[in-house]
């Protein structure tokens, strides 16, 4: 009974309860297939959400490829979050590909922790001096929702798909968006500078 009502409660709050008041931490990812050595700022629109939420991601590549990513969403919802990824080689040109593994969490009222773990596929394509990658990131994430005071704990898998594109403004600057479109929904956009060296993790 306990497993039964435990699992109602999880599907009635990622079906109605989330995506109006909170999202995952991960959502959308703006991770293209050549994600880049960069910091970068975005402001993403959350379904159901009547404020904005921004998001600020470092990534570095080397010999530990790392991202960071810490976002406020609806004003005082904090989401914090870190990958790790790594290129798939032996694809022919322009086809591109890179596996990504994160973990982190949404905390307000109570901890969604959330694991993504997918793949990144697109392709480069030049158009005149710009630089575009359109890509999908198809992934499968472990949730585990907290409710405070209560035992209903629980979690589940859920598989969600983001569609984007990198569109480089020179050497340093690129534009990049950002769509969520499977288990929750959001979409954003923002711009990001490249550094001008790789850091090498010792």
């Amino acid at each position: 009974m306990r497993n039964t009502s435990s699992a109602c409660l999880f599907a009635a709050l990622l079906f109605t309860a989330a995506p109006l008041s909170a999202q995952p931490w991960d959502t959308p990812t703006f991770f293209s297939p050549r994600p880049g050595e960069d910091i970068g700022i975005y402001l993403v629109d959350f379904e159901g959400v009547d404020d904005l939420g921004f998001m600020g991601i470092w990534r570095q590549e080397g010999n530990l490829n790392l991202g960071v990513r810490l976002g406020i969403h609806d004003d005082d919802r904090i989401a914090v979050g870190g990958e790790f990824y790594g290129p798939v080689r032996g694809l022919s040109a322009p086809l591109l590909m890179s596996w990504v593994i994160g973990g982190g969490g949404t905390f307000d009222g109570f901890p969604w922790v959330r694991i993504p773990a997918g793949i990144s596929v697109g392709a480069l394509f030049n158009a005149g001096n710009l630089e575009i990658m359109p890509y999908v990131h198809p992934r499968v994430a472990f949730d585990y929702i907290s409710i405070e005071d209560s035992d209903a704990d629980d979690s589940e898998l859920n598989f969600d798909l983001d569609l984007g594109a990198d569109v480089s403004l020179g050497p340093r600057w690129v534009f990049r968006f950002g769509a969520s479109v499977a288990e929750f929904d959001a979409i954003g956009v923002g711009i990001a500078y490249r550094f001008g060296r790789r850091l090498v993790v010792r």
